[in-house]
């Protein structure tokens, strides 16, 4: 497999604090990023449909290819009160599915024709370790579980049918330190492609890593 160029890349999502130093490491290795929100839009804001059709327009209009999409839309700011044991609240699940499953994959889809016509083809998503079904204790916050375990199976889902089209993925884990500066690297570097030897091969995996560069479990 030849070696895959990222040199232009899409930040499909917020920026918080804790994530400027990934953008900033994806930046000094030679890749320009552009961002569908400018820094500071509150979550609110940015979700609210004329809104994102807004963002999104405006960035087709400036930006007429990509090699990667980063979706950085795994907390959209909506907090639950209760634990699972607790009644659920069927209209906040909504909004959270809506915003932590469905506009996401809006956005992606928006953002495709983007993709098609670079030459990396990437998608990178940020995700965190108690959205893993085998390493998840959290008995609260359901909703964003529940989004984040639908997303994935979605994108599990586009991984089957784009990749044999040339199209690699990464998931990348949060550290609940704060500590992602290993996320540049890993978003843009290539993984090995062993296709005699699958556990080797992880760009024919769809597999979560996390800031250790360890694999985290489904």
């Amino acid at each position: 497999m030849s070696k895959t160029k990222i040199e232009r890349a899409v930040w499909a999502g917020f920026v918080p604090k804790r994530l400027r130093p990934v953008i900033r490491g994806i930046e000094a290795r030679g890749c320009r990023v552009e961002f569908l929100f400018h820094e500071g839009t509150a979550c609110a804001d940015a979700l609210e449909e004329e809104r994102l059709d807004a963002c999104l327009d405006g960035l087709l209009t400036c930006v007429d290819r990509t090699d990667m999409v980063i979706l950085a839309m795994n907390d959209s700011g909506v907090r639950e009160s209760g634990t699972i044991l607790d009644p659920l609240d069927d209209a906040l699940l909504t909004q959270i599915y809506r915003n932590e499953c469905l506009l996401p994959l809006k956005i992606l889809n928006r953002l495709m024709p983007l993709l098609e016509r670079g030459a990396g083809k990437r998608i990178a998503v940020l995700t965190n370790r108690e959205d893993s079904h085998a390493c998840c204790q959290d008995v609260s916050n359901y909703g964003h579980h529940m989004a984040a375990a639908a997303l994935r199976l979605a994108l599990r889902q586009l991984f089957n049918e784009l990749h044999p089209d040339g199209y690699t993925f990464r998931l990348y884990c949060q550290d609940p330190q704060g500590n992602d500066a290993y996320a540049a690297e890993y978003f843009l570097r290539d993984r090995s492609w062993e296709m005699e030897d699958p556990p080797h091969s992880d760009e024919n995996r769809f597999v979560i890593h996390d800031a250790n560069g360890f694999e985290v479990p489904w």
